[in-house]
């Protein structure tokens, strides 16, 4: 009885490890085919954009890139301006909610002080997102005028913005 118990747990512990390899050599096998797949699209990547290259008005491109940059610039310094003022009024709404003596209305002026400020908030969100959205409509407009596709660029939209806005 223990020399059988002996041999099933031997060969139990013989063909699952053996299984585990055979399971893991075919992952690299699809990984090691994967990875050339993704070489090959790199590289036919890289040759179309060299022949979008050649059919491009690079002067206009900066151009349209510096239209873009500086509309965004003016959308931020738009939104810092209206978080500040919206820090400013909160500020002062909680000030004047912790001179007030009684607990119900003191609760109610801190909590009017916070709706408000994220309401502004809200508006300024809103309008930067605005910004960035016509900043970006008019680049795409303005430079496929410079004669190819914006993607052939390299610009990518969302790194414009820190991902916390």
């Amino acid at each position: 009885m223990s020399k059988k118990l002996l041999v099933t747990f031997l060969t139990i512990g013989f063909i699952i490890p053996s299984a585990a390899l055979f399971a893991m050599e075919g992952g690299r096998m699809e990984e090691k085919e994967m990875r050339k797949e993704v070489k090959e699209m790199i590289k036919n990547t890289r040759s179309e954009e060299k022949a979008l290259a050649q059919n491009i008005d690079i002067a206009c491109v900066g151009k349209a890139i510096d239209v873009r940059e500086t509309s965004l610039m003016t959308a931020f310094d738009a939104f810092s301006v209206s978080a500040k003022a919206a820090l400013t009024v909160r500020k002062d709404a909680l000030v004047k909610a912790w001179a007030i003596t009684d607990a119900k209305e003191r609760r109610t002026a801190r909590n009017t002080a916070y709706e408000v400020y994220q309401s502004s908030m809200r508006k300024s969100h809103e309008a930067i997102k605005l910004a960035r959205k016509n900043a970006w409509a008019t680049f795409n407009v303005e430079v496929k005028k410079c004669g190819s596709a914006v993607a052939s660029y390299g610009e990518i939209r969302s790194f414009d913005l820190p991902t916390s806005l």
